[in-house]
């Protein structure tokens, strides 16, 4: 990889990294309009805790990767509370591709879809 590719993508992770601070950083804002919304006191504890879990992990020291696996991690269960998917709704989804990923080394390689 030369210079200006290897420029080229530490941007774009750079940019995917911007994404997950704002998206984290909203949620945080903006829970008290959501979060109340849930029917009952398991839900609204369980946003809750994931969007206090979520920002930690953003903004933590930890290695973009690792934040990046971490979130998908605290991510998925919910997913599957709140009834969507990460392919339709991911917080963050690679450019080109049909299948959301919060994992940025995925958006760089091909995906099962590409072959």
């Amino acid at each position: 990889m030369d210079d200006v590719m290897r420029e080229r993508v530490r941007a774009e992770r750079a940019r995917w990294m911007n994404q997950i601070d704002q998206a984290t950083e909203w949620m945080v804002d903006n829970m008290e309009t959501f979060a109340p919304t849930w029917p009952t006191d398991v839900l609204r504890q369980m946003i809750g805790a994931y969007v206090a879990h979520a920002r930690a992990v953003a903004i933590s020291e930890r290695e973009d990767t690792k934040k990046a696996e971490r979130l998908v991690e605290l991510t998925e269960p919910v997913w599957a509370v709140f009834g969507s998917r990460g392919g339709s709704v991911a917080p963050v989804s690679c450019p080109g591709r049909s299948s959301g990923s919060l994992r940025p080394s995925r958006c760089l390689g091909p995906t099962p879809t590409d072959t």
